[in-house]
């Protein structure tokens, strides 16, 4: 599997079934700048930096799913992980989303004070269809909007981020409840 890197480098690193790195190669992976991303509102329809991809909302336990799949040595992951698992958590917490951070290479969840050694058949079937070529970070919220990489890290701007991951979640649990 390919794991790419969303940078301004276009690099990316090759992975093995077996988990072994390959070498390090180029690609055309863009990197969002915030000076073109539309103004965050939510009007029903809005999937910001996202892509809609007309599915319908998952949900686990009457909740809706987001998922970050990430990786320990990918910087833009590392870039992003702090602010998402807080937003995560906060949501989590307040009992309105279930969320799932999975970091690729370890298997493990980062949401979760456990250490998890593989990640379910049931999760990696999320990645294929948005992801086809295995990129990190790849999101994936309510399995109906996708997103690879991060949209305003060109811009250091990870508010930016954590209002663009509230405003599609606030969106989704509106959506999942009619």
């Amino acid at each position: 599997m390919k794991y790419v890197l969303n940078d301004s480098t276009n690099t990316s690193l090759n992975m093995n079934t077996t988990g072994d790195y390959g070498t390090v190669q180029n690609t055309s992976v863009n990197d969002s700048s915030a000076s073109n991303q539309p103004k965050l509102m939510y009007n029903g329809t809005y999937a910001g930096t996202f892509t809609d991809n007309d599915n319908h909302i998952c949900m686990i336990d009457g909740k809706p799913v987001i998922r970050l799949y990430s990786t320990t040595w990918c910087p833009h992951c590392r870039w992003v992980k702090a602010t998402f698992d807080a937003f995560a958590k906060e949501y989590v917490d307040a009992g309105q989303i279930v969320a799932y951070h999975w970091e690729m290479d370890t298997k493990d969840n980062t949401l979760t004070d456990a250490v998890e050694t593989s990640i379910p058949a049931e999760e990696m079937q999320y990645v294929s269809p948005g992801n086809p070529g295995g990129y990190v970070p790849f999101y994936v919220f309510g399995c109906e909007y996708t997103r690879v990489g991060n949209a305003y890290e060109s811009s250091g701007d990870l508010t930016k981020e954590d209002n663009e991951f509230r405003a599609l979640v606030e969106k989704i649990i509106v959506e999942s409840k009619g």
